[in-house]
């Protein structure tokens, strides 16, 4: 799974790949962990649960904040289909 986490968290990142120098030192993301807290298979899918916390930052001017969100993503059990996320849950 953590290939897939990989290319995922680069497909999100990649909208920023255009912002200039001085936009990204507004910006601050500092990861905490990632820890898959469930897997199961459901119907016909996989599905997993993914904790991701860290500390975030998205104006120069502001105290970096805690984050705790839990991803879930789905995959279907047969095929060459990729991870996609079902859903995104706050933790805090």
């Amino acid at each position: 799974i953590g290939r897939y986490l990989g290319r995922l968290i680069h497909v999100i990142r990649e909208p920023d790949l255009e912002r200039t120098e001085d936009e990204f030192a507004d910006y601050y993301a500092r990861m905490g962990g990632a820890e898959v807290i469930d897997v199961a298979e459901e119907n016909d899918r996989y599905v997993v649960s993914v904790r991701f916390s860290g500390l975030l930052r998205e104006q120069a001017d502001a105290a970096p904040e805690a984050f705790d969100e839990i991803w879930h993503l789905s995959k279907p059990l047969a095929g060459s289909a990729g991870w996609l996320i079902a859903g995104i849950q706050q933790s805090q």
